[in-house]
This record gives structure tokens, sequence and C-alpha cells, in this order.
């Protein structure tokens, strides 16, 4: 509701516009969340097995399209992050696309 209003879009704006009850609403974000959850377990149980991880390089890799953008040092970008809380999750996106190369290497035959 919050990122609606956000938004300048009522929740009811929203529901109406989108032709949902609330019920509905709820039931669908639910079931998105729990297909998300199920494939992050997968990844995570795939990250494990392989004994993939996130190593500083791959971070500091990362970080530097992110500085870049925001016109930081790559240092000050990390900071940021790190202020944000976001760094957990910046490192959880790098660990899924490791897992997803393997899986296409594996898939392929690559």
């Amino acid at each position: 509701k919050t990122r609606l209003t956000e938004n300048g879009v009522s929740f009811e704006q929203y529901l109406h516009e989108s032709r949902k009850d609330e019920a509905l609403m709820r039931h669908q974000l639910r079931q998105m969340a729990f297909e998300s959850i199920k494939k992050e377990a997968v990844l995570l149980h795939v990250a494990e097995t392989a004994g993939i991880r996130v190593l500083a390089e791959d971070v500091d890799q990362a970080i530097g399209p992110l500085a870049g953008m925001w016109g930081l040092s790559p240092k000050a970008a990390l900071e940021r992050l790190d202020k944000e809380g976001r760094t957990p999750a910046l490192v959880q996106a790098i660990l899924f696309e490791k897992v997803t190369d393997l899986l296409m290497r594996t898939a392929t035959g690559g």
C-alpha cells in the first residue's frame, strides 16, 4: 500500500483498476512470495552443494558500476550500501548470479 501511495495511487484505486478485491490481491501476493521463497531455497541449496561463495573480489567487481552510476568511489558506494542495509542483498544477488551461471553451463554442456 505504501508503494502505491508513494506513486500517487491509492490502494483502493489500484484494486478498482486491476479489477481485484483485497482478498484476491492478498492471495496472489502470498503465492508470489511462496514461489520466490522456493526459488531462493533451491538456489541457496545449489550454492551450498556446489561450494559457491561470494568473494570480496566479486563484491568489488559488482560495486564498480554502482559507484559510477552514483558518482561515488567504490569505497563510498559500498559504505552507502552498508549504511542503507543493502549489502546483504547485493551479496545474495551475486551468489544467485553465480549459481544461475553454473546451472546454465550445466544445462547447455558448457
